[in-house]
């Protein structure tokens, strides 16, 4: 699995998204960070690879946020996780974070 970076690249790119359905709601769909997790939480197994491409692009905000939603993903995959839950968590996180060292620096 791949992700190609880029200025527009976000959270749910590497966690997953909502699409419209045949049903006329929506459903996730699971990203590639999702998937490579849930191969690697059987015994002895590593999970699939993901490969970033042109990492360099990606904002660091974006990688801010993978770092705060990651430890949640490993720690909910396998049950009943709102992984969209955890995106806005993580970027909420991330903001607050920002703001607070904002307020800090003033």
């Amino acid at each position: 699995m791949t992700i190609i970076g880029c200025p527009t690249t976000t959270l749910y790119d590497f966690i997953g998204h909502w699409i419209p359905n045949e049903h006329g709601t929506f459903e996730w769909v699971d990203g590639p960070l999702v998937k490579a997790l849930e191969g690697s939480t059987q015994e002895f197994t590593w999970g699939e690879s993901l490969v970033i491409d042109r990492a360099e692009r990606i904002s660091p905000e974006v990688w801010e946020e993978l770092a705060v939603a990651i430890p949640m993903l490993k720690a909910g995959i396998g049950g009943d996780l709102d992984k969209s839950a955890v995106v806005q968590r993580s970027c909420a996180t991330v903001a607050a974070r920002r703001v607070a060292e904002a307020g800090a620096e003033a």
